[in-house]
């Protein structure tokens, strides 16, 4: 009954699965969310999976506990049957020792009804004659005691043989009830061995439907990204002079003004990432209020808060940014919906969407905090500066690998045991979130 119910559940579980998958899979507008449950789904189905074939590994193992139950009862009864045929032969080896016994004790009889004539036989024979017949009777009278004692012997015996009698009923009326609950068993565990590997080849197909079906999605979001950020970058007119060396310069609309721009190709995660922020030498001062782009195209880099709110709240831009420290370890943090406010709001940070990487969600503890600064060494720190602040990506440059002792030097989370490092490198970029 509980198979059948876990069978009927699943089934409903999977059809209603099957039908919200289809529906997220043929929406015109996937997005990370989508993803991310589609991801969670097939995950699922792997567990209900290994349920299922965990089940089956248990009814398999009770089959097996029957049949050892059942090999002990059959040789427990074997057992009682040998007791009882031995009592058998026991019994008629005693009946076959009593009629011995009778017919001596016959002779016995008609001897004690002849007192007379045995006194006058006595007198008459000689001593060694009386002697016998003395002992004779003396025999009897020991013959007598035995007889009674094998008479409550045997009453005794009767008694275990009739307790034998039921118990072995009772046993095998129990094997005959365990042989019909394994048949039982075993018929239900085959239909139910049965059902459940269609339902796993049932889900594996419905896996390899999902994993199909997210391939297409994954090429989809790498188009879609294409086609958004070609509507944004401009081709260039005119030779840009002093620069013609520095590659992956394009022109992106911001608002109604077209303005260079580093856009870059990113080997696993497609094309057209534009550059916002990049760091790796300290050549450019980043304690200026950098509310419009600072550094060069060729360097260090910061496209400016302004250009980002306009960029980020015309339509919806995700955010990757490239981390690498002074031990030559590189990591990643990508978020699907990165929001900056306006100016009036101080360039609040207003979302970051759903998370993925390797290198921590540092910047989580910044969302909803406003573009503030902070003073250090009589210079100014601009950041999304909080109460737990977890990442400054446009703190004081350091040149080696040492702990910092502030909040405002370049780091990302707490990378070593609890120890705020400085970076070596870092860069953040965006693109538009695809359709």
């Amino acid at each position: 009954m509980k198979t059948d119910l876990l069978a009927q559940t699943t089934d409903d579980a999977g059809a209603s699965d099957a039908t919200s998958e289809y529906s997220l899979l043929s929406s015109e507008s996937p997005d990370g969310e989508n993803m991310e449950k589609l991801r969670e789904k097939i995950i699922n189905q792997d567990v209900i999976i290994r349920d299922f074939e965990t089940k089956l590994t248990e009814a398999e193992k009770n089959i097996i506990n029957q049949n050892e139950k059942i090999k002990i009862y059959e040789a427990t009864i074997k057992d009682k049957n040998d007791l009882i045929e031995l009592m058998k032969e026991t019994k008629e080896f005693a009946i076959k020792q009593l009629k011995n016994e009778n017919a001596f004790l016959q002779i016995a009889l008609d001897f004690s009804k002849n007192p007379t004539s045995n006194k006058n036989d006595a007198n008459a024979a000689d001593s060694a004659e009386f002697e016998k017949k003395s002992t004779e009777i003396a025999d009897f009278q020991t013959l007598q005691k035995q007889l009674k004692e094998i008479q409550s012997q045997n009453e005794a015996l009767k008694y275990t043989v009739c307790q034998l009698k039921s118990r072995n009923f009772k046993l095998k009326s129990k094997l005959d009830e365990n042989i019909r609950e394994m048949n039982t068993l075993e018929a239900k565990s085959a239909t139910d061995a049965e059902e459940l590997r269609a339902k796993i080849a049932e889900l594996e197909k419905n896996a390899e439907i999902y994993r199909v079906k997210s391939e297409e999605k994954n090429a989809m979001l790498a188009e879609g990204a294409s086609n958004a950020i070609n509507s944004q970058v401009t081709d260039a007119p005119f030779v840009l002079l002093n620069h013609s060396k520095v590659p992956n310069i394009k022109f992106i609309k911001i608002g109604d003004e077209d303005k260079p721009a580093i856009v870059e190709n990113i080997p696993t995660l497609g094309t057209d990432w534009i550059v916002i922020l990049r760091r790796f030498d300290g050549s450019v001062d980043f304690s200026k209020y950098w509310s419009n782009s600072v550094g060069d195209l060729s360097g260090e880099f910061w496209i400016g808060f302004k250009s980002i709110h306009k960029l980020t709240s015309s339509v919806r831009h995700e955010l990757y940014i490239q981390l690498e420290d002074f031990d030559g370890v590189t990591a990643y943090a990508r978020y699907d919906n990165f929001v900056v406010g306006n100016f009036e709001e101080n360039y609040i940070l207003k979302s970051l969407g759903y998370y993925s990487g390797n290198a921590g969600d540092a910047l989580r503890s910044h969302v909803k905090s406003k573009m503030n600064y902070k003073e250090f060494d009589k210079k100014w720190r601009y950041w999304w500066f909080s109460n737990n602040n977890e990442c400054c990506l446009t703190g004081e440059y350091k040149k080696s690998k040492e702990a910092l002792t502030s909040e405002l030097g370049m780091y990302w989370g707490n990378w070593n045991l609890g120890k705020r490092y400085p970076l070596k490198a870092c860069k953040m970029l965006i693109r538009p979130y695809p359709k």
